[in-house]
């Protein structure tokens, strides 16, 4: 408080006896916590849902981070979801007096760019597509007239490299639009899927029928390793060193991807299979359905909701979920639901009314695939400890409304959300200082007490009183 202590202490005592409701001087500070890094494990819930078109063939599926989107493959268009629940679908080009059949999908964040690679029929060598946002496409030439099966963006090494089938071969390119075909595999079965394994340099292919893996450090020279099952799908976990490839008659892993051992699963006939960092587990699904492993080894069968020809599988970190499509079946895609922590409440803000601090916020973007129960409110004061204000507000409002604060002290609001798997990182955080040094007394139609200067006036601290013996309105500032 500024100006004369002497006077300020006379003010306040005057204040106090004529009931001045003090006004708050505001100081709003605000900063940004953190975004939360892990997350728990929690049962998947899945759930299907129907495709845009409910008639069209999935074959792959690629989630882009930047974009928000998740792009689908089918025969002869893709489809566009922000949530893997409603969907959209795009229209693709394809070459003059063929059909398209697009096949993979992935998703380059530094190119910012879709690519899709599939087949024509009658065959032609304009079997690749691109696209900055999944809705607008350009058709692409790539070397010749093959089934491209699969595609795959390494940002290490900076290129896309295909697999074809049901010959052996690759192709890369640095941009998605300019292809160079790399040497043949040399064995007999087409190359189903492609990984890019960035801690062990290498890229992995699967090959179904044959019982084949390929591994290669530039996705042009290849090493084949016999496997002892034919595989449809793969995945690595950095984390586990450990790949984990599924197929017809079940899955195995490796270490290397060079020498591969059989897992007992109670589902066999697997397609496509992921490996969540965030949630700690690969997920297969397939034709026989779904199962999810923390380690690769111990398999747990999880309930699906169709017995559909699920292909391929992708997992987005900031939805916290995975996505299937499928071949066939009704409601042609399936949502892993995984609860987790909801994101960060938004634009906490502090003000006041009267002797009240009013806080509002807006709520998280993602409630974690859990509904929001409540908010937990804490508040620290004159930069002191933070303590809770309320555990759980039990209200999905976004308003709340402390009336235990105090004249001359600064408050410091942080909010928390909550749902079933627990509390939100802390919001931003909201700084006010609440000062009597300015005050507005509102008509009280009480005496005036006997301190008159003058008759019928009384001068308060610099303000003027103006009625004789009931009071009417008062200012006060301490000089």
């Amino acid at each position: 408080m500024s100006g004369n202590s002497g006077g300020a202490v006379k003010f306040l005592q005057t204040a106090k006896l004529l009931k001045i409701i003090p006004i708050v001087a505001v100081a709003l500070v605000v900063t940004f916590g953190a975004s939360a890094t892990t997350f728990a494990a929690a049962s998947t819930v899945w759930t299907g849902y129907p495709a845009s078109d409910e008639t069209g063939i999935y074959r792959g599926i690629a989630w882009s981070p930047q974009l928000g989107i998740f792009v689908a493959a089918a025969n002869g268009f893709v489809m566009t979801s922000p949530d893997g629940i409603v969907w959209t679908t795009q229209t693709t080009p394809s070459a003059s007096g063929s059909a398209s059949t697009w096949r993979s999908v992935a998703w380059s964040p530094q190119l910012n760019l879709f690519v899709v690679v599939g087949s024509t029929s009658p065959g032609t060598s304009q079997n690749v597509i691109t696209s900055p946002d999944g809705v607008n496409w350009t058709l692409r030439s790539q070397p010749d007239s093959r089934v491209w099966s699969a595609v795959v963006w390494s940002p290490e090494q900076s290129q896309f490299v295909a697999t074809v089938a049901p010959a052996s071969g690759s192709m890369t390119s640095p941009d998605g639009i300019t292809w160079t075909n790399a040497p043949v595999m040399t064995v007999v079965g087409g190359a189903r899927t492609i990984i890019w394994a960035a801690q062990d340099s290498q890229y992995v292919a699967t090959r179904s029928p044959s019982a084949i893996i390929h591994t290669s450090p530039d996705g042009i020279t290849w090493t084949q390793h016999v496997a002892p099952l034919a595989s449809f799908g793969v995945a690595y976990a950095p984390s586990l060193d450990r790949y984990v490839a599924v197929g017809g008659s079940g899955l195995m892993t490796s270490s290397d991807a060079v020498t591969w051992t059989t897992q007992t699963s109670s589902v066999t006939n697997l397609r496509s299979v992921v490996w969540s960092a965030e949630n700690n587990e690969f997920v297969a699904v397939g034709p026989g359905g779904i199962v999810s492993s923390p380690d690769g080894i111990t398999w747990t069968a999880e309930a699906s909701p169709a017995a559909n020809g699920w292909e391929a599988l992708a997992w987005s970190p900031s939805l916290f979920r995975y996505i299937a499509v499928s071949l066939d079946g009704t409601n042609r895609t399936m949502t892993g639901l995984v609860p987790t922590l909801p994101s960060v409440p938004i634009s906490l803000n502090a003000s006041t009314s009267g002797s009240k601090v009013n806080l509002t916020w807006t709520q998280p973007t993602f409630n974690g695939n859990s509904a929001i129960t409540g908010y937990r409110m804490e508040r620290s004061t004159n930069g002191g400890a933070y303590v809770t204000l309320v555990a759980n507000t039990a209200s999905t409002s976004t308003t709340y409304t402390d009336t235990t604060v105090a004249s001359d002290v600064s408050y410091t609001y942080r909010v928390y959300a909550l749902n079933s798997q627990g509390a939100s990182v802390a919001s931003n955080v909201a700084t006010i200082t609440v000062s009597a040094a300015q005050g507005t007394l509102a008509d009280t139609g009480e005496s005036v007490p006997p301190i008159m200067l003058t008759a019928g006036s009384l001068i308060v601290g610099g303000g003027l009183l103006l009625t004789g013996t009931k009071l009417k309105k008062l200012y006060a500032h301490n000089k």
